[in-house]
């Protein structure tokens, strides 16, 4: 047996051990108040938990943020408020916990709750399955402890946590789910063994700052063995190399998001993801480097509703296939070499309202069905030409006098169209807004 194998054989052996000492619903009482008194419970501000206090009510199952089991003990403990102090040891005594959830009580919120998580949490119960630090302050390294618990969901968001552990791997029996989002991953790379999660349907590295460091190394081939995969997102980190192709191989899939990265190639034929909901590509870390080819066909994704691929090296035409999006509301497709005319099915696709073509090569005539593309639209620095459509105002479309038909083309960009100075602002300003949108996604998968 090798030396792993012993240490857990060992732990599993103090678990049972412990298991022996049953919890009493006094001490589950005495352990949540020195938890209270630990964590700054006095000044969470939170009415909700004022069973807590320092008179607390005698039944702990009743409390704000508990559940227990039908024998009284406690499964459940989730805390949503402003937590501060060092994280306590003091949980690894309710020896019954399945799941602890511990953050300030919304997205991109820290505590001031410190340290690193306690090895107890795990060596004194078998059947922790889901655990949720988002937004403490807590630090490298992640206990190997962890391994040995049939964890489900593992959620370090917005922590101090630097790196993803290599023991990762033997929770492939059991882990669904992953989001690191927010973590101070900077310079660090993902372990080979964490491609061996098979069964995963959550992935989340996303990084709030588009010009921000994040993981580097690449995505492995091997992510095609995760059929599971609903959500990957790998937004503002510096993965490099091509986009795998495995990834087209994935039938589950409805969000993909691997903006500002800096990926290079082709994208990959997506035909087979018809369950797409959200594509985001692009980089505003490469956009004279990155994503070349031409766009994907999407020719059988009746669900799919928002496409961002911003800032590549795109070229060729909008394709004819794109007419059958009936679901799509967003087309962003900023920063390219995109040509050809801008095609009229895009004005009679029923849910779209935000089109972005600027800072393209696109030619001709604005087609004027487009009229009912009625919140955001955006035209300029293209090839065009007049006549243009009265509703085309010199912020969406840079309208100019001259004609299709005049010896010289309207040309107001050079190389691939992208303007260095356009619109950065608006992306870096919308990443709290993404940040936001992954974590609904996360909470949403977390409900499945």
């Amino acid at each position: 047996m090798s030396t792993r194998g012993w240490y857990y054989m060992v732990v599993m052996m103090l678990m049972l051990l412990l298991g022996i000492c049953s919890v009493t619903s006094q001490d589950q009482n005495a352990i949540l108040s020195e938890f209270y008194q630990a964590t700054g419970g006095p000044t969470w501000n939170n009415a909700l938990y004022s069973a807590w206090s320092d008179t607390p009510s005698p039944d702990a199952c009743t409390w704000q943020g508990i559940t227990c089991n039908i024998d009284n003990k406690i499964v459940s403990i989730i805390v949503s408020a402003n937590l501060t102090g060092t994280l306590p040891s003091i949980l690894g005594n309710l020896t019954s916990l399945t799941t602890v959830q511990l953050n300030p009580g919304g997205p991109y919120i820290q505590t001031e709750l410190y340290g690193t998580v306690p090895a107890v949490w795990f060596t004194s119960n078998t059947q922790l399955s889901s655990l949720n630090l988002h937004g403490l302050r807590v630090t490298s390294p992640l206990p190997i402890e962890m391994a040995s618990v049939p964890l489900q969901s593992l959620d370090p968001s917005l922590t101090g946590v630097t790196e993803v552990p290599s023991w990762i791997v033997d929770l492939r029996g059991t882990l669904t789910s992953v989001n690191f989002s927010g973590a101070k991953l900077a310079g660090s790379t993902l372990p080979p063994s964490f491609w061996a999660l098979n069964n995963l349907v959550y992935i989340n590295f996303f990084q709030p700052d588009p010009y921000g460091v994040g993981l580097s190394g690449s995505i492995s081939g091997s992510i095609v063995n995760m059929q599971s995969l609903r959500t990957i997102s790998f937004s503002g980190n510096s993965l490099s190399g091509i986009i795998p192709d495995q990834i087209g191989e994935l039938p589950n899939l409805y969000f993909l998001d691997l903006i500002h990265n800096r990926f290079v190639g082709t994208i990959p034929s997506l035909e087979k993801n018809i369950n797409l909901r959200t594509v985001w590509l692009g980089s505003i870390k490469n956009p004279t480097t990155g994503l070349v080819g031409s766009l994907p066909a999407f020719s059988n994704h009746s669900v799919l509703s928002y496409i961002d691929i911003q800032r590549s090296n795109i070229s060729g035409t909008i394709p004819s296939s794109w007419s059958s999006l009936s679901s799509i509301t967003t087309i962003l497709l900023v920063g390219n070499k995109l040509e050809g005319t801008i095609p009229a099915f895009l004005g009679d696709l029923p849910n779209l309202n935000t089109l972005h073509l600027r800072d393209n090569r696109f030619v001709g005539t604005i087609p004027v069905g487009l009229s009912s593309i009625d919140t955001s639209m955006e035209f300029a620095r293209n090839r065009l030409c007049a006549p243009f459509p009265s509703w085309c105002t010199t912020s969406v479309c840079q309208p100019t006098t001259q004609t299709c038909t005049d010896p010289t083309p309207a040309t107001s960009t050079t190389g691939n169209g992208f303007n260095a100075g356009s619109s950065l602002t608006s992306t870096s300003s919308n990443s709290n807004m993404l940040f936001i949108v992954i974590m609904v996604f996360g909470v949403l998968i977390g409900a499945i």
